[in-house]
């Protein structure tokens, strides 16, 4: 069923439109629409979303806060919702570990990109389980804060005309 859109445009529902960028093979079902490069996209209510998250929302209904749509035969442009599972981002890292398909680089590096070590009283662990620098991490901050207010600076300036 097609709607007729903003400034008159149709608009078709993006379950019509998701089923027809899919080529179904006898494994893997592949999308064939736009890609970031790396996963499948699509625009959805005014947003891009990758394909293999939609394909999950389309069958089985909400993403739960948290979880990633994860790929059981590790082919990035697969959409097949057999082929998806539900898991955190430490779960997927694992999981992409255990397949031997993860860049081990990082696991075992014991400094950041600027040099830092990675010791205990430097080392910060986000809460997906991913591990960072806490003396990088502290910068990232010092500098926002400081465009922040850069910014408000000129704000009031121009404002006041000072």
């Amino acid at each position: 069923m097609n709607i007729i859109g903003r400034k008159g445009f149709v608009s078709v529902p993006v379950s019509e439109r998701f089923w027809t960028k899919v080529n179904k093979t006898e494994s893997c079902w592949l999308w064939t629409g736009t890609t970031d490069r790396r996963y499948g996209t699509i625009f959805n209510q005014g947003r891009l979303q990758k394909a293999h998250r939609l394909a999950w929302e389309l069958t089985f209904g909400a993403i739960p806060q948290g979880l990633c749509v994860c790929h059981k035969c590790d082919v990035t442009l697969c959409v097949r919702p057999d082929h998806l599972f539900l898991g955190t981002h430490a779960e997927n890292s694992q999981d992409a570990a255990k397949k031997g398909r993860l860049n081990q680089n990082h696991a075992v590096k014991s400094t950041c990109n600027h040099g830092h070590l990675f010791d205990e009283k430097n080392t910060y662990f986000y809460p997906d389980g991913t591990r960072g620098c806490r003396l990088c991490r502290k910068e990232e901050h010092r500098l926002r804060r400081r465009r922040k207010r850069h910014a408000l600076i000129i704000f009031l300036a121009k404002y006041l005309k000072l």
